[in-house]
């Protein structure tokens, strides 16, 4: 389930005009354009909520940094406010859940990211078990990286979004899972 992770810490409350600016992970490049469909949500949702709570803007963090790193700084109220990402029972021990499934559970249904010249190799691969032949490369900080493992997948792992496909433009794995939602906007 894709939860809001958060903890409005409210530290960036201005003094001058009483607008609460919340601070949320930035895009891993400039065209990276996952994160703009859950980040209109988030502005509609404040912006309706104004004669309540007040305006408020949000702000991208000045870099980005791991899922778990995210999670303990969102937790600390230190440089994030906000987070949305695959829930866990770890994550959410640490962070306040906002139950609101973003995607309506599309994003953990996967799609392989492959190379070119192993589509045909690829295409073969119809059952799990097939797929268990192939190695497959996962952020380590993932959710999905321990279900994919509990359930006899072979995973690697990278410390960041970009090595995902160095690994495989290097033939070291042989596909990336990304969820349906995500695919287009990292073409």
């Amino acid at each position: 389930m894709l939860c809001l992770l958060a903890t409005l810490a409210c530290r960036a409350v201005s003094q001058a005009d009483e607008t609460l600016t919340i601070q949320h992970m930035p895009p891993d490049t400039s065209f990276d354009q996952r994160d703009a469909y859950a980040l209109a949500l988030l502005q509609l949702a404040l912006d309706r909520n104004v004669d309540d709570h007040g305006p408020a803007r949000l702000q991208q963090a000045p870099f980005r940094v791991s899922q778990a790193r995210a999670a303990r700084l969102t937790r600390d109220g230190d440089y994030l406010d906000i987070l949305w990402v695959m829930s866990s029972q770890q994550r959410e021990s640490v962070l306040r859940p906002v139950r609101i499934p973003l995607m309506r559970g599309l994003m953990g249904a996967r799609v392989l990211v492959v190379r070119r010249d192993r589509q045909g190799q690829m295409s073969g691969v119809d059952t799990l078990r097939d797929l268990q032949q192939h190695p497959l490369d996962q952020g380590h900080d993932w959710p999905d990286t321990a279900i994919l493992r509990a359930n006899g997948r072979r995973v690697q792992t990278s410390s960041d979004f970009h090595s995902l496909f160095r690994m495989l433009a290097r033939e070291r794995v042989d596909a990336v899972p990304r969820s349906i939602t995500e695919i287009r906007a990292e073409r």
